[in-house]
């Protein structure tokens, strides 16, 4: 694979289906590691293109070939990322990142300042990514099976 420029452009409704396919290439890695199995292999393309149609997402694009995606939904009092997905072999070239920054001009037009996300502490390449970004640890919930954590990390954008 080469070095490619990213582009990060809104999903359109007609790539639901694409969007699911990153997001189970980019959680399959996990299948068999952690416990319990991630909420992503768990969804399917109709609760996918449900969660889409109630927020939206966004597509990491290098070239012609989808590479990542985040989904995302409105809270009231926050604009909450999730399912940020990135194919195995993109990870480590600034997609998560470059897919995290895009969703804050979104959040604003929204009218939200406050931006929060999930993972679990057991991926710590993902923690101290959003880390790196402004985000902070706001509350640890524990998971049954692997004793392990899943963070909640908030950010807040200035007005």
């Amino acid at each position: 694979m080469a070095s490619a420029q990213i582009d990060i452009r809104p999903y359109e409704p007609h790539q639901a289906d694409l969007m699911y396919s990153i997001m189970m290439a980019a959680f399959e890695p996990y299948r068999g590691v952690l416990q319990p199995l991630p909420g992503a292999l768990r969804e399917t393309p109709q609760t996918n293109r449900e969660a889409l149609a109630s927020g939206g997402g966004l597509i990491a694009w290098a070239g012609e070939t989808a590479v990542g995606s985040a989904r995302y939904e409105l809270h009231p009092d926050h604009f909450y990322i999730g399912r940020l997905a990135v194919l195995p072999d993109w990870r480590g070239h600034g997609i998560g990142k470059a897919l995290c920054l895009a969703m804050e001009p979104i959040a604003r037009a929204h009218g939200h300042h406050v931006l929060r996300l999930g993972t679990r502490m057991v991926i710590e390449a993902n923690v101290r990514l959003y880390q790196t970004l402004g985000y902070v640890i706001i509350d640890q919930i524990p998971y049954e099976g692997d004793n392990g954590y899943r963070a909640i990390l908030e950010k807040h954008l200035s007005p």
